[in-house]
């Protein structure tokens, strides 16, 4: 097969010609709903007194009495002939002739014995290969239950594809099943399997789910069969749920789907098919200093009434048993299994449905998609660039025109929502569930002032066939700073819930020399929680240094401040690496089991001075050793509160340790790197003000004397108002562990 790609912002000349000359060729082989044939499995109605499919389908009919006589049967749809190929006593085989879409009787007629005796019917869904609506044509779905089968659609010349509008919603069952595999010919630029848009309109709006996703108002004990929520949801019964775990940083497999068998009436319990296998908490701790602390499950609904689905190869989908030793997310941990390493799993060709909009020119909004309560599942395409499930593709800025909203995307083998060289797009109110890699991607770094916002990302696991940050994926990858992150959670995945990753200069196609987006100021980065996570909460690796202006050149620091951050059960609840004037405020951290927060390094250059007109800060945070509650054991602790960096500048301002009274930790400590100062060196200055410690008599942990200075600037870390730096162990409120 021949496959193309572009990595310009404009298709070049090839690519054009190839793409006509490929559109040329599929349109002159599409096929009618009235003329289709679509290989697929027999659809037997013995069971289930109905069957699906299209024209050319073999249908068995399972009865008694039919003989052995071909001759003697006859079968007929709608009136229309369901061509007999075998009978035996018990079984009729026929293929079906051509009927408009719709459901209809099917009559079986023995010559001898009259009609059979039955109900069964069989509905004929739309299904077209290769679809391209007519020049600026529009593909409109009735409001009625509707299932399109294609290898490709593709919208251009001004076309549409439509299922309901916005303030409109469609009210039915939709389903677009994509097919193909590995050998399927290509689209230059947009591949196989793929519902694309090039020059037109994709509108698809399903029943809007108001609350796509909540948390329990009470803890849902392993073996329970019900769910007491927050919030009153309008979920269907027959809807398909995750319940997001709430252990400690390698509980992957204690994230739970379920079915819904009963809804009450005030929308506040749920009643599952079957019981939880593992605890999921629900629960509100008042902290000794007043501070109530909620860790609580996430229960989203994946189920949706217009469904975008990649066909499922049946002869790839084996049992896959679970590893005994299950999954360790440490970095240089040897893993004992390939599969299975999150508990029993179905096998997959990990080659699934792909929607893309990539237009032939940026910044012209030609390639338009409103998304909104769609269902995108076995989506993605393994060990392919730029085969994502939802995929926003060198299209510019596109001023919020296009959105993903209230969407449930999960099963996907190539991330989640994908915005390249794009700007200014919304997504809202999603929720997303095991997932391979990265999921909400920001690709380049070129990509500015997109929203991403009330999103839940569960169970975002590492990939081994995408790229190498995958194998250490983030729910959400940033890499340009000027993108909106807010009231976002991610829980119950194998490495971060927020990774800030910027390069120099932008990445790939989107190359410019112009653009430094490690010097770009922060976007926004407010209320966003994480937990049960393999590594940290938030991560901001390698490089960041805000300037104001973000200029190539500019020299003057602008405080980058993440905002109200909560972290638990992670093994870090926030790192930065090598920064500037990053500032952490109203962080909450609970039970990270390597550290509250850690600084690695400060950059002199980057910033002007200790405190916050333009240095780097950990300010108004609360960092908690224990809390029993979250059940890690008695014995459970965070190993340091806050850690500091190799490099004066840090200023502490305004926090509460609390809990740090037991063996195991400390609320400070210092920073290791390896290969950097690994022993006897130190003497880096933090500064502390407004400190306040709660049950916390280990202040601090050191592994050699003047391995820091803490230099208290107001009496508050010691407990007295006239001191001097603290450098060594010994001071009484010190302790070396």
């Amino acid at each position: 097969n021949t496959k193309y790609s572009s990595d310009n912002d404009e298709d070049s000349e090839t690519d054009n010609e190839a793409l006509q000359k490929e559109m040329k060729r599929l349109k002159e082989n599409v096929s009618t709903p009235s003329g289709t044939t679509y290989e697929g499995g027999p659809f037997n109605s013995g069971d289930t007194k109905t069957a699906k499919g299209s024209s050319g389908a073999v249908v068995t009919l399972a009865g008694s009495g039919f003989g052995a006589d071909l001759q003697q049967i006859s079968v007929t749809i709608n009136s229309v002939p369901c061509n007999v190929s075998t009978v035996t006593d018990t079984q009729v085989y026929c293929k079906t002739g051509n009927n408009p879409g719709g459901t209809y009787r099917v009559m079986l007629y023995h010559k001898e014995k009259g009609h059979a005796q039955s109900d069964v019917t069989f509905t004929y869904e739309m299904s077209l290969i290769n679809v391209q609506p007519n020049e600026g044509g529009t593909l409109v779905f009735d409001e009625a239950d509707l299932e399109l089968q294609a290898e490709n659609i593709l919208i251009t010349n001004g076309g549409r594809l439509q299922i309901g509008q916005e303030g409109a919603p469609f009210k039915h069952k939709a389903i677009i099943t994509l097919h193909g595999n590995l050998r399927s010919p290509e689209l230059p630029v947009y591949g196989t399997k793929t519902l694309a848009v090039r020059e037109g309109v994709l509108d698809l709006h399903g029943i809007p789910v108001p609350v796509p996703w909540t948390h329990l108002a009470e803890t849902a004990t392993n073996g329970s069969v019900t769910l007491r929520l927050k919030k009153a949801v309008t979920w269907p019964v027959g809807g398909e749920i995750v319940v997001a775990s709430t252990g400690h940083r390698h509980s992957q497999q204690e994230n739970e789907v379920r079915k819904l068998t009963a809804v009450s009436q005030d929308g506040l319990t749920l009643t599952l098919n079957e019981p939880l296998k593992y605890t999921h908490l629900g629960v509100s701790v008042t902290l000794p200093d007043g501070t109530v602390f909620e860790a609580r499950a996430e229960v989203g609904l994946l189920t949706r009434n217009i469904v975008v689905r990649g066909s499922q190869h049946q002869e790839w989908n084996d049992q896959i048993e679970a590893c005994p030793d299950g999954f360790n997310t440490g970095e240089f941990t040897t893993q004992t299994c390939f599969q299975g390493r999150f508990g029993e799993e179905i096998g997959s060709d990990q080659f699934g449905g792909c929607i893309m909009f990539h237009a032939p020119r940026p910044n012209e909004n030609l390639a338009i998609g409103r998304l909104e309560y769609v269902e995108v599942f076995h989506a993605g395409q393994a060990f392919r660039l730029g085969r994502y499930p939802i995929h926003w593709h060198l299209m510019g800025n596109i001023n919020y025109k296009s959105y993903v909203r209230g969407c449930a995307i999960h099963q996907t083998f190539n991330r989640a929502v994908t915005i390249h060289n794009t700007h200014r797009l919304l997504v809202e109110h999603n929720i997303i569930y095991n997932i391979m890699g990265g999921a909400f991607f920001i690709e380049d770094g070129i990509e500015t002032e997109n929203i991403l916002q009330y999103n839940l990302a569960v169970f975002v696991k590492q990939s081994t066939s995408l790229l190498n940050d995958d194998v250490t994926p983030a729910a959400y990858w940033v890499t340009n700073p000027n993108n909106i992150i807010r009231h976002n959670a991610a829980a119950g995945g194998t490495h971060f819930g927020f990774w800030y990753r910027m390069h120099t200069n932008p990445d790939g196609p989107s190359y410019d020399p112009n653009i430094c987006q490690k010097r770009v100021p922060l976007g926004e980065f407010h209320n966003n929680t994480v937990h049960s996570q393999g590594w940290f909460g938030l991560w901001i690796f390698q490089e960041y240094f805000p300037m104001k202006n973000g200029g190539c050149r500019s020299t003057i620091p602008e405080p980058a401040v993440f905002h109200s951050l909560t972290t638990w059960n992670c093994e870090k609840g926030a790192e930065w690496v090598n920064v500037g004037a990053v500032q952490f405020k109203n962080f909450i951290m609970v039970n990270n089991e390597k550290a509250g927060i850690e600084a690695k390094r400060i950059l002199h250059n980057y910033v002007t001075d200790f405190g916050e007109d333009g240095g780097a800060t950990m300010s108004n945070c609360t960092v908690v050793g224990h809390v029993d509650e979250l059940g890690l054991g008695e014995n459970y602790c965070s190993h340091r509160g806050i850690i500091a960096p190799f490099d004066d500048g840090l200023s502490v301002l305004g926090t509460k340790f609390i809990n740090f009274d037991r063996g195991s930790c400390a609320a400070i400590g210092v920073t290791s790197i390896d290969g950097t100062c690994l022993d006897r060196c130190g003497g880096w200055a933090v500064r502390f003000r407004d400190i306040q410690y709660f049950n916390s008599p280990n202040k601090a942990g050191f592994r050699w004397e003047h391995e820091v200075q803490l230099v208290d600037t107001d009496g508050s870390l010691t407990g007295t108002k006239t001191c001097n730096p603290l450098s060594i162990s010994h001071h009484k409120t010190i302790v070396s562990l």
